[in-house]
C-alpha cells in the first residue's frame, strides 16, 4: 500500500514538472498536494485505528460474556453433578446397610 501510495505522488510530482508552468506555481502544486495527502492519509489511519478499537471491544465484550456464560453453567453443571454424587453414595450406602442387616439375620 505505502509503495502504491509512494508511486503515484512520485508519478504526479513527474507530471507537474513536465507541465507548462512556472516553478514556483510547480512547486506550489506540488506541496499543495502533499498537504492534501498527508491529511488523506491521517484521516485514513484515524479511520482504521477508530474501526479497530470497536472491533477490540466487540471481541472483548464477547469474550466477557462467553467466560460468564461459561462459568454460570459450569457452576451449575458441578453442583448437580455434585448433588447426583452425594445421592449416590446415600443410596450406596443405604443398600449396603440394608444388605449387611439381612446378613446378620
Amino acid at each position: 500500500m505505502a509503495y502504491i501510495l509512494l508511486g503515484g505522488a512520485v508519478g504526479a510530482a513527474v507530471g507537474m514538472l513536465m507541465a507548462p508552468q512556472s516553478g514556483a506555481e510547480t512547486r506550489e502544486q506540488i506541496s499543495s498536494r502533499l498537504r492534501e495527502g498527508r491529511e488523506s492519509l491521517g484521516s485514513g489511519v484515524k479511520s482504521a485505528k477508530d474501526r479497530l478499537q470497536r472491533t477490540s471491544e466487540k471481541i472483548s465484550s464477547s469474550t466477557q460474556q462467553l467466560i460468564t456464560r461459561g462459568r454460570t453453567t459450569f457452576s451449575r453443571e458441578g453442583r448437580d453433578a455434585v448433588a447426583e454424587a452425594i445421592d449416590a453414595a446415600k443410596r450406596a450406602y443405604l443398600e449396603e446397610k440394608d444388605a449387611w442387616m439381612l446378613k446378620r439375620q
